[in-house]
């Protein structure tokens, strides 16, 4: 944990193999990984049948996120706004290629939006808005690695206890946390704050993922809902999400749900792999006597003696390209072809009973807006009571962002367009719902026309992230609209240098630079448009990653 985020710069001192150069074709694209002038960068560029290159944009990545045991994330700045690259660094197989959840020549780019949530729990103390979620100050982070206090709380109290009682004996007067001291339930949040994968997690009203302190319960911060995943009698379960996993495992049912994250992991160090093999057992044993394994001796000496290469083998089914994860069903006797899946298509119920701590009003709400997170999601219909419900909660949660952006999303889907302008309006002053309403808002003002209110919600937005490509392109042509001519033309140019792809937005230059008579700028986008139409990958690089996806 203490290596969960560090800065490039420092991290290429200690890896200079990230530096090596790699192409990563797409379907018209290519992207790349390479260091210049000692600076990592990642590039996107498209090349004529003649190979030569015939736009290119690049990022400087500034921060690294994850340990490197398994990958690495970038994040790059832009303003107020951390955003990711799509590249990732995978350990297991020492190479360059697509994050998790991007595909060829991804929509997305350079411009994937980095959540508050996931930096919290990926650093130590990231510094959040007041004002807007999931914006960020200069410096982004107070505290970059993850330090004592996601797990044992706050720790200022802890230090002036010591420093009073001049002891390092325990006391229950000490105001630290020991998760190991901890009732079952408060224990396993202090680990599901960031490990919990569900079907939708809503944090409460006025709530911010930092609120939550070891100590508290789960349903203090959020409302958490998943989609059952059936069970059979041998305990096999579909899911592939470690939590769900183990809780449908046979060691967990018949501890009583004693069986937590804790009693197999160590939170404060990675197990060497030498290690790993002998440490596992141990803890398998401290339930489990020697000789309850039914194996020839030999047999298990073929693996070491390792339970856990026996009862939970690691599974390609993960998400994630390049990595295994493991099985954390426990399975007495696990099926190669056992796969999973992320959920399965029961209803959504709240995790592990969590409805039951919670009041009605913060229950309903949760219920409501997880339904929607779930069904937007997956692009499903949307349930037809679903706005009534969401409506009976605004009652009790009035200024609830959250509850205002939902609700005028679907007043605009439904076509009730009063409504919605109501609902996102009052979004918009809020803190969590604000950013997406402004979004809601310039889309709904930009198409009828509406340039003063396109130009105050594109400015809004562009003061969080300037280079957002769409409102760049909506504000030029806002401007162009209202007779700021060049202000029009240079918004849409800038967005193009971000996004020198976007043939739409090149037409829109051509549109205008005919009507200016401008024919040098005419004759020069043109030329451009021409050759992304015929744009290939060049026959190098498609070989070269070949050879790479053959490598073991």
């Amino acid at each position: 944990m203490a290596h969960s985020i560090v800065s490039v710069r420092d991290d290429l001192q200690q890896h200079p193999e990230l530096c090596h150069s790699t192409p990563i074709p797409g379907i018209e694209r290519v992207l790349s990984s390479e260091c210049l002038a000692g600076e990592l960068v990642h590039s996107e560029r498209t090349y004529s049948p003649a190979e030569d290159v015939i736009t290119e944009v690049a990022v400087r990545p500034e921060l690294v996120v994850g340990s490197g045991q398994r990958g690495k994330a970038y994040l790059h700045r832009r303003g107020q706004a951390l955003l990711m690259t799509p590249l990732n660094w995978y350990r297991l197989n020492e190479r360059w290629d697509l994050a998790p959840g991007y595909h060829p020549d991804d929509v997305r780019r350079f411009d994937r939006r980095v959540r508050e949530d996931c930096v919290g729990c990926h650093s130590g103390h990231p510094a959040v808005s007041t004002l807007r979620a999931n914006v960020f100050a200069e410096p982004a982070f107070h505290e970059m690695r993850i330090g004592c206090e996601r797990c044992h709380g706050p720790g200022a109290g802890h230090i002036a206890w010591r420093r009073q009682n001049g002891s390092l004996n325990r006391s229950v007067d000490d105001p630290i946390v020991n998760p190991a001291s901890l009732d079952t339930e408060r224990q396993e949040a202090v680990c599901y704050q960031c490990h919990l994968s569900a079907a939708a997690r809503v944090l409460h009203a006025g709530k911010r993922h930092s609120d939550f302190v070891p100590g508290m319960l789960l349903s203090e911060v959020w409302g958490v809902l998943d989609v059952e995943v059936p069970v059979s009698p041998d305990q096999r379960t579909k899911s592939v999400r470690h939590v769900q996993q183990m809780r449908a495992s046979r060691c967990f049912v018949d501890s009583e749900g004693k069986l937590g994250c804790i009693s197999c992991h160590n939170p404060h160090r990675a197990v060497d792999v030498a290690e790993q093999a002998n440490f596992y057992r141990a803890r398998c044993q401290s339930c489990h006597t020697p000789d309850a394994c039914d194996l020839p001796a030999a047999t298990r000496l073929e693996r070491s003696n390792d339970c856990i290469a026996c009862h939970m083998p690691r599974l390609d089914s993960s998400n994630m390209e390049h990595v295994v994860q493991t099985d954390h069903r426990i399975l007495r006797k696990p099926v190669a072809d056992d796969a999973g899946s992320e959920e399965g298509s029961g209803e959504l119920q709240f995790f592990a009973g969590m409805d039951s701590e919670l009041t009605p009003p913060a229950r309903d709400r949760s219920r409501a807006l997880g339904t929607f997170v779930y069904f937007d999601r997956k692009g499903r219909s949307l349930p037809p009571n679903l706005r009534s419900d969401l409506e009976r909660s605004l009652q009790d949660f009035p200024d609830d962002g959250l509850l205002l952006e939902v609700l005028g999303t679907i007043a605009r889907q439904e076509g009730d367009v009063l409504a919605a302008y109501r609902y996102l309006g009052r979004a918009r002053e809020t803190r969590e719902g604000g950013e997406a309403a402004l979004h809601k808002l310039l889309e709904m003002t930009y198409a009828v026309a509406d340039w003063p209110n396109v130009l105050a919600y594109a400015d809004e937005l562009l003061a969080i992230d300037p280079g957002n490509v769409g409102v760049l392109a909506m504000r030029g042509d806002a401007r162009l609209s209202l007779g700021e001519t060049d202000d029009g033309i240079a918004d849409v140019r800038r967005a193009v240098a971000l996004h020198p792809t976007a043939i739409p937005l090149r037409e829109w230059l051509v549109r205008q630079y005919e009507r200016l008579g401008r024919t040098e700028d005419l004759q020069a986008e043109r030329r451009i448009i021409e050759q992304l139409r015929q744009a290939t990958i060049p026959a190098e690089f498609r070989e070269a990653a070949a050879a790479a996806d053959q490598t073991p």
